[in-house]
């Protein structure tokens, strides 16, 4: 009986460190199919993107990306990617044969392996498909392109866009997450006439009330001028906490107020579920007076974790809410991204069909967690990038 024990036992031991080690290499090998290692295919990506006068988002974007591989490839033995940039004509789709001069470029370079597209005006499907007739091994992305759905569905190989919704609904429950019991919105007078202002304040009064949480409006005048406005919101929200207390989260539609909620989340403690902007890394990352450099400045977690190691010398967790990462730039990283690891690791374009993959290269390149959904029922090819939210 004791020898059939020990054999039991020892049976039991080994599986479990079977268990153990295919859970560990399962995990190796699935990060070894995102990340960069030396033995990759060489990628070079074709970035086509609008000049900065006419997207300024996305030119930045592009800019601080391209830089941020460039230094990778500086310090890292194993950088096999580099991006050219290419820039579309002003009103390309009055410049044809400046347009068409871009593509036959992009051609004729036969070490390109990626073309990733973004611009907000249509008129770029049938160069691409041009392209795609000559050059098969070319991997395609859009993303945020303006052309019709259809159209992109069946010109390029994957696309992306990022969802517009309304963010009343998660502002008030995210705010009960955090563990608020009032919310306070600040509006200005001259905003309530907006059509969107106004379904985003009805919308977060419903969700108010589903979540039986108290919700109260404070109206700013428009006869005070600037600095007037911001001093009644701070000498407002100070009222607030000495009847309410801290337990009380506060949102402005004006961005103008941002740098006030800031500073009473790090005097007060405060909550704040979101700001005038989903993301405002950026902004805070300068209110605290931390540095960065412009290859830093669309990596999001990078900033992320800086706004997290500042707020905790302070005691402060769990107070700002945020999406992960403003979203129209980080569709362009994430396209980006995606098509570097596809293309290294000789992925099928059927690969990126699936979601899962998608926030594996979302969660372990881009340092982002995100969701991704059909943005057409059935199709596989095109998917909304839904950064996830954050608490600071």
């Amino acid at each position: 009986m004791m020898f059939f024990r020990k054999i039991m036992t020892s049976m039991s031991l080994m599986l479990v460190a079977t268990f153990l080690l295919t859970a560990c290499s399962n995990k190796n090998n699935s990060t070894t199919e995102i990340l960069d290692k030396s033995g990759d295919n060489k990628t070079k990506i074709a970035l086509l993107i609008q000049d900065k006068s006419e997207n300024k988002t996305n030119f930045d974007a592009a800019e601080s990306i391209i830089a941020s591989k460039e230094y990778q490839r500086e310090k890292m033995d194993n950088s096999n990617v580099d991006i050219k940039l290419f820039k579309l004509p002003k009103n390309y789709n009055e410049n044809e044969e400046e347009v068409s001069k871009i593509f036959g470029d992009i051609e004729k370079d036969k070490d390109i392996n990626v073309l990733v597209v973004s611009s907000n005006e249509a008129g770029l499907t049938k160069y691409v498909k041009g392209l795609k007739g000559k050059r098969k091994d070319v991997l395609t992305i859009s993303a945020n392109l303006a052309d019709n759905d259809d159209e992109l569905i069946n010109t390029f190989d994957l696309n992306f866009k990022n969802m517009d919704v309304n963010k009343a609904k998660r502002v008030v429950d995210f705010s009960n997450s955090l563990g608020a019991e009032f919310f306070y919105y600040f509006v200005d007078e001259g905003q309530k006439s907006d059509k969107k202002t106004k379904e985003t304040i009805d919308l977060m009064k419903k969700t108010a009330f589903e979540n039986s949480m108290p919700i109260v409006e404070i109206v700013v005048p428009d006869n005070l001028d600037r600095y007037g406005k911001k001093m009644l919101v701070s000498n407002k929200i100070d009222e607030l906490i000495m009847e309410k207390g801290k337990e009380i989260n506060v949102f402005a539609f004006n961005q103008d107020y941002d740098d006030i909620l800031l500073s009473k989340v790090i005097k007060n403690g405060i909550y704040i579920s979101e700001f005038s902007s989903p993301n405002i890394d950026k902004k805070m990352l300068n209110y605290f007076g931390i540095g960065y450099l412009s290859r830093n400045s669309e990596d999001y977690g990078w900033m992320n974790t800086q706004i997290i190691n500042y707020l905790g010398k302070y005691g402060i967790e769990r107070h700002i809410g945020s999406i992960g990462a403003l979203q129209e730039p980080f569709v362009l990283q994430f396209a980006i991204e995606l098509g570097i690891s596809m293309n290294a690791k000789e992925q099928a374009v059927s690969k990126a069909y699936n979601s899962y993959y998608l926030e594996k290269i979302s969660n372990i390149r881009c340092n982002i967690s995100s969701g991704f959904i059909n943005k057409k029922s059935g199709v596989g090819n095109f998917k909304y990038v839904i950064p996830d939210q954050i608490s600071y």
